[in-house]
């Protein structure tokens, strides 16, 4: 029961935070000029985690300094058969100019999957954790940008940390 209490309050702690973030962007917005300080992209990568290889999604919006961020994770050891899924929500600060952008945020995020106790692989239930997020790109073209993310989920059961290079799409430079 304790358990479920606090996904609950994890839950409710993250929408408050997005409500809380989505105000504060809206007021940054009456002024004409912070609108083309608006920027969405779509990040797309590969690359490696605590539990093997790993790819990612994650949809994001910036409101002159505000981030918000949706991410979606997934990872997988071929040798161990371990496997790993990370969903979370962040709000931050991001901070770009003409060639490259740099963002660092913080929320909540839910880590399932499996994991090694002795010679035994066993599921855990999803759980919650603390989760950041960093980001740092480089301009290509217009509507696209390389660069690195890096992603930390801390929870109870297993910490998820993931490197992925990324490809971004959307309206991102000024």
């Amino acid at each position: 029961m304790k358990c479920r209490n606090s996904l609950w309050i994890a839950a409710i702690v993250s929408l408050s935070l997005a409500s809380l973030g989505g105000n504060v962007a809206a007021f940054a917005q009456a002024d004409g000029r912070e609108a083309n300080k608006n920027f969405y992209w779509v990040n797309l990568g590969v690359g490696g985690s605590s539990f093997g290889g790993a790819y990612g999604l994650g949809v994001c919006g910036q409101f002159g300094w505000h981030l918000f961020s949706l991410r979606c994770t997934g990872a997988h050891n071929v040798e161990t058969s371990q496997v790993g899924s990370e969903f979370s929500m962040h709000y931050g600060l991001g901070k770009r100019n003409r060639s490259a952008a740099f963002s660092l945020a913080v929320g909540a995020g839910v880590v399932q999957g499996n994991r090694h106790h002795g010679l035994y692989l066993y599921d855990f239930d999803p759980v919650w954790g603390f989760s950041t997020e960093a980001q740092l790109f480089g301009r290509v073209a217009n509507n696209v940008g390389v660069g690195l993310s890096a992603l930390l989920n801390q929870n109870k059961e297993k910490d998820f940390l993931v490197f992925l290079l990324c490809v971004q799409f959307g309206k991102l430079w000024p």
